[in-house]
């Protein structure tokens, strides 16, 4: 296991891809530390594009060994919630934003988690079937996702409506 993090740390130091690095790291089954914390905030991104349950998991593992005091909390708090919202796992992401956002201190992964906690809540699987389709005329479909909230072209003003002077 630890010729796993050796080989991680040595990929990651001479820029090797992502994936591969990522998949050592996962191999290693522990956290790697200081570096492991900075290099997984910096390719967050590209990991949690390519493989978001393994940059999940590898996010997941480094928070658990990093104090929420630490300056890498909120990068890795702020990268675990989105690649949470790649996985489809909506329910966890917001669960995880909310409860983030009363510890982060960095205004950056405070904006970023707030969206993604947004993202999660506007999620389709957290809506029923009708109010994604916004298809029922039921009194308990929100008007906002009713075809009524959208006029159609025919209906918009073909003057412009400013008060007269």
């Amino acid at each position: 296991m630890a010729l796993h993090a050796e080989a991680a740390r040595e990929l990651a130091a001479t820029g090797a891809d992502a994936f591969n690095v990522a998949q050592q790291l996962s191999a290693a089954r522990q956290p790697g530390g200081g570096w492991a914390r900075a290099w997984l905030i910096q390719t967050a991104p590209t990991l949690t594009t390519r493989a978001p349950q393994l940059a999940a998991d590898l996010l997941r593992r480094e928070l658990d060994a990093t104090p929420s005091g630490d300056e890498a909390w909120d990068g890795l708090m702020a990268s675990l919630v989105r690649a949470l919202l790649a996985t489809g796992s909506y329910d966890e992401a917001a669960r995880q934003a909310r409860a983030a956002l009363s510890a982060m201190t960095d205004l950056t992964r405070r904006a970023e988690t707030c969206w993604v906690l947004a993202r999660a809540w506007l999620s389709p699987s957290r809506r029923s079937p009708t109010e994604r389709t916004g298809t029922s005329s039921s009194p308990r479909t929100p008007w906002r996702w009713s075809s009524a909230a959208t006029p159609s072209p025919a209906a918009w003003p073909t003057q412009p409506t400013h008060p007269p002077s």
